[in-house]
């Protein structure tokens, strides 16, 4: 992935994923306000992911700041996620999807970042979701890795290391560590709290680290609150910086 394009990197995990690329999943750790929590510890009516269907889309709002040494700057943010823009054949000659996440960024000084990726994913007849790469970075090398399963549980943990054809490294670590309901702009869901950890490395050295904490909705197929520390550091220009943010569900196509 781009490490040195912060809008990228927060577009990819608002995904569905919870490998830790996108959306996916991600992880582990991160100080939850609890604020938007209803009630701890329920009984999920139905942990099973839903299909998802051509044409679907979601919208998220995001807040957070952003550091980078010297100053601290505030950030807000639109996103769209869209399913299922085009397909592809994938090396294995799966046909697969494409997941699209567009968004807009803006900073506290005024600077606006547009930007837009494409996750490559496929879900078989279980349910399961499977992820097989990005436009950016390529198909994963040595083939798809499990998504999100067919059906979700508090227990389930999974952790995945694999390269992508441009080189870039991708390691990651995700629990599913309860249950909750929450409340969001686009109403009040049924969820389980997922935490994890990542770390993409690119060939030049610079890699972008992340903890995080979920609460996300299989009914929907959804992540609908997110919050999430990211670190980031350009290898080229020595640099570091890092974010803190909180995306939230406020709408979609199937809510």
């Amino acid at each position: 992935m781009n490490i040195n394009n912060p809008a990228n990197c927060i577009l990819l995990v608002l995904a569905i994923v919870l490998t830790g690329c996108g959306g996916g999943g991600d992880g582990g750790g991160s100080s939850s306000s609890s604020s938007f929590i209803l009630e701890e510890g329920i009984e999920v009516s139905d942990s099973t992911l839903r299909t998802y269907q051509n044409g679907e889309t979601w919208d998220y709002l995001l807040e957070g700041t952003h550091e980078d040494g010297s100053t601290k700057e505030n950030l807000s943010g639109s996103y769209k996620i869209s399913y299922f823009t085009k397909t592809k054949t994938a090396p294995d000659t799966q046909t697969v999807d494409t997941e699209s996440i567009s968004g807009k960024l803006t900073i506290s000084e005024g600077s606006t970042i547009n930007s837009n990726i494409q996750n490559y994913v496929y879900q078989d007849s279980n349910g399961d979701m499977y992820y097989y790469g990005d436009q950016e970075d390529g198909w994963i090398k040595s083939g798809p890795v499990l998504n999100t399963p067919g059906t979700i549980y508090t227990g389930y943990a999974k952790s995945h290391s694999f390269t992508y054809e441009n080189g870039a490294r991708h390691e990651s670590t995700v629990n599913v560590v309860g249950t909750a309901k929450v409340e969001t702009p686009a109403g009040s869901y049924e969820t389980y709290k997922i935490e994890g950890s990542s770390t993409i490395t690119d060939t030049d050295g610079s890699y972008k680290k992340s903890n995080s904490t979920s609460w996300f909705s299989p009914k929907l197929g959804q992540t609908v609150i997110r919050e999430r520390n990211v670190s980031y550091y350009d290898a080229y220009d020595s640099f570091e910086d890092s974010f803190t943010w909180t995306i939230k569900l406020t709408g979609g196509s199937a809510t």
